[in-house]
């Protein structure tokens, strides 16, 4: 009952077969010829099928793994494969009956059929790469597909896009995506046989924007004046709800990013908003630009210093200026300047300073604006008080107190001024005086001394000495002109003369 003339090694008893060794290894293609012939690999067995050989188990025959058993090959099983061990699959296992498993089947080959029992498989990613793509904001779900069984899914690199789960048990990735982009992550397949890795791309794409409008198709401003446009994109869920702005004439408007459009100068100009998406979507709005309120300068003349003007019209919100009311005639601010007329110069004299009173130097004063130079051409004015000459001040010399005689006046002390003559009662020459109100008249002679002299005359004489009679009268002579000299400067005194 051999199965087959060239099976080598492998020997069977009647209706069942077992290998003998701890390994065996198939180097030729073998096909059980009887199909009620039961193989057994025992437990720390090994059957090997080299790479390129094939093995065939006919129906009703069976294959039982109690051990290992490597395919490297081609393994076709038409009747009964029992696995309880460990079953390397690395080659082709095309099954067509039963494969019951309740070991563990690595598969890095290929592997059909159905397998049953309570072991389990290797998992092998069945799933291509990219995964369909889905949008923002709309429900997506996908599910990962691996040969095996009782399988846990899980990402063991990268990420899935924002607002996408995996489900480990199911391998259903779900959710609502909210950012656009392409993810790239790898996803594990992983049960106790094993484990399967695979890199996965999926794209979430924007919703595009399919119409942009605007709150206003006509927009009317007076210049540096400003409005703000809003715009609309449609549909409202669109992922990129920015838009640019631009305009037309930046000269004559302009427009900034939030959508505020500021009047430059007088003239039209559009102002467009485009999608930012790429879609291409846009809208537009005209702007007219106006002058503001027009400001009358009336002429002005020209004074010394000063400009004067022409008239013109000053735009209030541009600032431009005109040569007419109605702006149509733009002008330099410069064209209306009148130039100043110059100074009407008159000359004062240079006056040398006295003792108590203030000279100058000389200088020139406008007739017109009153200014003063100290130049005739009017260059460098000054100050009125700057060409003052201070008054030089007294040249004081002291005249000493004396007291006065009987036959002499005496005077208070004073001050005569070398300069001008004037006299002063105080050294600080602040209190002019005239010089008689420094006289102290002379004391004169008094009764009691008039009458000493005559008896002192009276009995000086001797009889018969007519020398000492002359002296005698001489002296009374001389002490009554005395005395009415006294009384004559007291009366003059009195009188002020």
């Amino acid at each position: 009952n051999n199965i087959a003339e060239n099976c080598k090694g492998l020997f069977l008893i009647q209706n069942e077969g077992k290998i003998y060794g701890d390994t065996f290894t198939l180097t030729q293609d073998l096909n059980i010829a009887a199909s009620n012939i039961r193989v057994t690999v025992g437990e720390g067995q090994t059957l090997t099928l080299d790479n390129g050989v094939t093995l065939t188990i006919p129906q009703y025959a069976t294959l039982t793994n109690n051990g290992t058993l490597n395919n490297n090959g081609t393994l076709n099983n038409n009747g009964t494969l029992n696995n309880t061990g460990t079953l390397n699959n690395n080659g082709t296992l095309n099954n067509t009956s039963a494969l019951n498993n309740a070991g563990a089947i690595i598969n890095n080959g290929t592997l059909t059929g159905e397998v049953g029992g309570s072991g389990t498989v290797t998992p092998k990613s069945t799933t291509d790469s990219p995964l369909p793509e889905g949008t923002v904001g709309e429900s997506y779900t996908a599910t990962l597909q691996a040969t095996g069984n009782n399988i846990t899914w899980s990402v063991t690199s990268g990420s899935l896009p924002v607002g996408l789960t995996l489900e480990s048990s199911t391998g259903v990735i779900s959710g609502t995506p909210t950012a656009e982009g392409t993810s790239t992550f790898t996803v594990t397949a992983t049960n106790a046989s094993g484990s399967a890795s695979k890199e996965y791309m999926l794209n979430i794409k924007a919703v595009s924007v399919t119409s942009l409008k605007l709150n206003k198709d006509n927009l009317t401003l007076q210049e540096k004046g400003s409005d703000t446009l809003t715009a609309t994109v449609e549909p409202a869920d669109a992922t990129n709800q920015d838009v640019t702005w631009k305009s037309s004439d930046t000269s004559i408007a302009t427009v900034s990013a939030d959508g505020t459009v500021t009047a430059i100068s007088v003239g039209s100009a559009t102002i467009t908003a485009t999608a930012a998406d790429g879609s291409g979507k846009s809208a537009s709005c005209s702007v007219t630009v106006t002058h503001g309120n027009m400001v009358h300068t009336p002429k002005k003349d020209a004074t010394c210093t000063a400009d004067g003007n022409e008239e013109y019209w000053t735009c209030d919100t541009c600032g431009k200026h005109f040569s007419d009311a109605e702006g149509k005639t733009e002008i330099a601010l410069e064209d209306t300047v009148i130039p100043p007329t110059g100074h009407a110069l008159t000359k004062t004299e240079e006056k040398a300073p006295t003792c108590t009173a203030d000279g100058n130097e000389e200088y020139w004063t406008c007739g017109a604006c009153g200014k003063i130079f100290s130049d005739e051409e009017g260059k460098t004015e000054i100050a009125l008080e700057e060409t003052v000459i201070p008054a030089t001040g007294h040249n004081l010399t002291k005249t000493e107190e004396k007291a006065p005689t009987r036959t002499a006046d005496g005077n208070k002390e004073y001050w005569t001024c070398g300069t001008c003559g004037k006299i002063f009662s105080d050294a600080e020459g602040k209190t002019e005086i005239e010089l008689s109100a420094t006289v102290i008249p002379a004391t004169g002679y008094s009764n009691e001394d008039r009458n000493d002299s005559i008896h002192a005359a009276i009995e000086s004489p001797q009889t018969g000495d007519e020398g000492n009679a002359v002296l005698w009268l001489s002296m009374l002579l001389a002490s009554g002109a005395a005395l009415t000299g006294a009384a004559f400067f007291r009366v003059k005194k009195k009188s002020g003369r």
